[in-house]
């Protein structure tokens, strides 16, 4: 266990600052493009199902 913890720290410890700055925004950045793409695909789905909703008040069969 010993060899791991060494071996962590001194990864950690070869970072500089800015090293770990831009990480944290790598991943924030990435997590951001999820959270985006999942809102969207939401924002999708709610949006056909209104049309869907629509059409079927109008009469109107939907094509397959």
């Amino acid at each position: 266990m010993s060899t791991w913890g060494g071996a962590v720290m001194a990864s950690v410890g070869a970072f500089s600052l800015t090293d770990w700055l831009a990480v944290v925004g790598d991943l924030l950045a990435i997590a951001g493009f999820f959270v985006n793409w999942w809102f969207k695909r939401k924002l999708l789905q709610i949006a056909y199902a209104e049309l869907e909703l629509k059409r079927q008040q109008a009469g109107i069969v939907a094509r397959a």
